[in-house]
């Protein structure tokens, strides 16, 4: 690599002209080489080696070196969205900790094949997909992106992007809280954004939150309000969006969208479909062989016995309907405690 000359910033030539070295500025994956690009580390600048004529003029070089930049990265773009999404199947085992970060060394983690953990939190907002997410894939687990899609937070390190004409009525049982309205297209770069950078974190999969605002005060408190078919459309421009970076997507809660939606999602998250009777709406992921990651919030979550008998158990375990779903049982704030349907309790 002696003896190289920087060439528009964009690629180095051999003096002799013999080849060049193209180093794009966007990062993408690493190919060693232009005909064996086999890396697929999207987090490292690409690297490719190509013959180069040894009379072209210097600024036919520049020419080419950026088209050939463009021309790569276009193949890695196709390359990525050919590449089906993953899908989990009915019965997977899961956790799932949206109370704080997740402790990629936990026993309970290290049992499971799918982990669901806070998109900012786990990441430092986004600056490091290695310490608990790349710990994580070194178990060989699948990694779930939560993020919340349907609200503002304002502790979120992009609430600042959010209009003010975006925020409806406070969530009740989180004062922090407000629905956004879905339709903007303020709001929906806000979201394709999370999904980005879902992808750039290396998640396998998001969770995206909060879809059922037009069936709350009001319609989020919006005039006009969301209406149900605006849910729809948001959740298929998610899921199309993850996808064409490679990610699954998942519907959380929204039962009524069910129908409309099972088809461009890849699973299922479901919060106390027991405890309101309501499981038998999920049956059509496991019918489409779709998982359904399942949690349930009884009273006794947090304690040192937990949800104490099988009898008592059943209820949150064998609900109506809940053929196949992944169940836990969790405290309402989804910290580390955890029980599964066997009784085992954890708490790290």
């Amino acid at each position: 690599m002696r003896h190289l000359d920087k060439l528009a910033g964009q690629g180095f030539v051999h003096p002799l002209g013999t080849w060049a070295l193209i180093k794009p500025t966007v990062s993408s994956r690493d190919i060693a080489d232009c005909d064996t690009a086999a890396s697929t580390d999207f987090t490292k600048p690409i690297n490719c080696i190509l013959p180069i004529p040894a009379m072209l003029p210097l600024s036919s070089i520049n020419t080419l070196l950026l088209l050939i930049a463009s021309i790569t990265h276009s193949a890695i773009a196709t390359d990525a969205a050919s590449v089906a999404p993953w899908r989990p199947t009915p019965g997977t085992p899961w956790q799932i900790i949206l109370g704080g970060k997740i402790n990629p060394s936990s026993p309970f983690i290290k049992q499971v094949s799918v982990v669901d953990g806070d998109l900012f939190t786990n990441t430092n907002n986004g600056a490091d997909p290695k310490t608990i997410f790349g710990a994580l894939h070194a178990q060989g687990k699948k990694i779930i992106c939560y993020f919340s899609a349907g609200t503002y937070e304002p502790y979120r390190p992009d609430s600042g992007q959010y209009d003010k004409r975006d925020l409806g009525a406070t969530l009740p049982e989180w004062p922090d809280e407000r629905w956004v309205d879905i339709r903007s297209e303020r709001v929906r770069a806000i979201i394709r954004a999370r999904i980005e950078l879902a992808a750039k974190m290396g998640c396998d999969g998001i969770d995206p939150d909060n879809m059922d605002g037009y069936a709350n005060q009001n319609g989020g408190g919006f005039n006009p309000p969301l209406r149900k078919q605006d849910s729809i459309d948001l959740v298929r421009m998610m899921a199309s969006h993850a996808s064409s970076l490679g990610m699954a997507t998942g519907l959380k809660n929204a039962l009524a969208i069910i129908a409309d939606v099972v088809d461009v999602v890849h699973f299922a998250v479901n919060e106390e479909c027991a405890s309101y009777n309501e499981c038998t709406a999920m049956k059509p992921f496991i019918a489409k062989g779709k998982a359904v990651f399942h949690v349930e919030y009884p009273p006794a979550a947090g304690s040192d016995a937990g949800v104490a008998t099988a009898a008592k158990r059943k209820k949150y375990c064998q609900p109506k309907g809940g053929e196949g779903f992944s169940t836990l049982i969790k405290t309402y704030d989804l910290d580390k405690w955890t029980q599964t349907c066997d009784g085992r309790v954890y708490k790290s």
